[in-house]
């Protein structure tokens, strides 16, 4: 079952916070290729 769009927004907002300063395009490519696999399936 896919991971629900909010969840994935909540998720990208708990990782920024965590990981501020770090390159946020990697991160949202990260979760966007996960939800793409968890869409795939």
């Amino acid at each position: 079952m896919a991971t629900p769009f909010w969840e994935l927004v909540l998720q990208f907002w708990l990782m920024s916070q965590v990981f501020d300063g770090y390159d946020k395009y990697a991160v949202s490519m990260r979760l966007l290729s996960r939800y793409k696999i968890l869409l795939a399936q």
